[in-house]
C-alpha cells in the first residue's frame, strides 16, 4: 500500500503522556500524520490530543482501559484525549497515526467517539489512506490555503469511516440473510426434530439475539411461531391421507405433546385437527361422486 513521505518517519519514544507541543510546531495547523511501525510491546500511555489509528500490515493487539481488542489490517481505532492505551503482542505492526489538537475537532462534522474500534474493507482503507496521503502532502509543503484544505481532508477521512462502516454493517446483514435463509431450508426439511434459539444461532454462525433480530426483519416473526407454523402446514397432507393417528402425526412433525399440537393447530387453523381431517375427507368422498 503505497504511502507519501515514508521517509519523514518521526521516531516517537514509549512515554507516559505526550504532549501536544512536542507534535504541533505549527500553531496554525494541528494536525499531524505519523507512520509508525512496531515489532516490540508498546507500553501505556496517553496523550493531551486525539489520535485516529489506521492499521495496513501486521498483528497485535490494542488495550484501551480494561478492553483488549486484536488488531491487524483493516483496523481502525479512535484515542479520545486522556485516555490510557498500549499495543501488546506485536508481529510487524505497522500502521498510520492521524494526531489533532482539541481545537479541531469542534470544528468537524463527525465525532469519531462513535467508532472507538472498528475494522473496514480492503478497498475503504486503501481510499482512506490516499485521503491521508494527501493530509501529508499538505502539511509537509505548506502550500497556500494548505491549513484549511488539511482540515477538510480529515473530515474527508471521518466521512470515509462512517461510510465503509455502512457498507460493512450493510455486507454483514446481507450475508447473515443468507445463511439464516440456509437455517430455515435446513429446519424445513427436519421438522421433526428439536431445536434452541441458541442452536438456530449457532447454525446461522451469529449470536442468538443477532438471529432473531435478523429472522423478524426477514419472516415478521419469531424463530418458533415460524417453525410451529411450518410444522402444522406440514401436518395438513398427513391429516388428509388418514392412516395416522393425530398423536403419530404430531409428534412426526416435532410436538412432543399431541395437546399442544392440536391447540397451536387450531389457533392458526381456526378448527381442531380432527375437524379438519373429517372437513377433508367429506370434501374428498363429494369429489369422488
Amino acid at each position: 500500500m503505497p504511502l507519501y513521505n515514508m521517509d519523514m518517519k518521526i521516531e516517537v519514544p514509549p512515554a507516559e503522556k505526550y504532549y501536544d507541543r512536542d507534535f504541533f510546531s505549527d500553531k496554525n495547523l494541528e494536525i499531524k500524520v505519523l507512520h509508525m511501525e512496531i515489532s516490540r510491546e508498546y507500553p501505556p500511555h496517553s496523550h493531551d490530543f486525539y489520535e485516529l489509528v489506521f492499521v495496513y500490515s501486521g498483528k497485535g493487539t490494542h488495550r484501551q482501559g480494561s478492553r483488549e481488542e486484536a488488531i491487524s489490517p483493516g483496523s481502525v481505532i479512535f484515542i479520545p484525549i486522556g485516555r490510557e492505551h498500549s499495543y501488546i503482542d506485536n508481529r510487524n505492526l505497522s500502521y498510520i497515526n492521524i494526531l489533532f489538537s482539541k481545537d479541531v475537532l469542534p470544528r468537524l462534522h463527525l465525532n469519531p467517539e462513535e467508532f472507538l474500534l472498528t475494522r473496514i474493507t480492503e478497498y475503504d482503507m486503501t481510499r482512506i489512506i490516499d485521503t491521508i496521503n494527501r493530509i501529508d502532502r499538505e502539511t509537509y509543503r505548506r502550500e497556500y490555503g494548505y491549513e484549511s484544505c488539511a482540515k477538510a481532508l480529515l473530515e474527508t477521512v471521518l466521512i470515509h469511516i462512517v461510510r465503509a462502516i455502512g457498507r460493512r454493517d450493510y455486507l454483514q446483514d446481507r450475508d447473515i440473510r443468507l445463511r439464516i435463509e440456509g437455517v430455515v431450508g435446513n429446519v424445513q426439511r427436519n421438522l421433526s426434530l428439536s431445536y434452541t434459539l441458541g442452536e438456530l444461532a449457532e447454525m446461522a454462525d451469529t449470536g442468538p439475539r443477532n438471529f432473531s433480530r435478523i429472522f423478524r426483519q426477514i419472516y415478521g416473526t419469531t424463530p418458533f411461531k415460524f417453525i410451529n407454523r411450518s410444522r402444522i402446514e406440514e401436518s395438513l397432507s398427513l391429516l388428509e391421507n388418514g392412516k395416522m393417528t393425530i398423536t403419530q402425526i404430531a409428534s412426526l412433525v416435532g410436538f412432543d405433546d399431541s395437546s399442544y399440537y392440536s391447540l397451536l393447530f387450531k389457533a392458526q387453523r381456526g378448527e381442531s385437527p380432527s375437524e379438519y381431517r373429517r372437513r377433508m375427507s367429506l370434501s374428498n368422498s363429494r369429489y369422488e361422486l
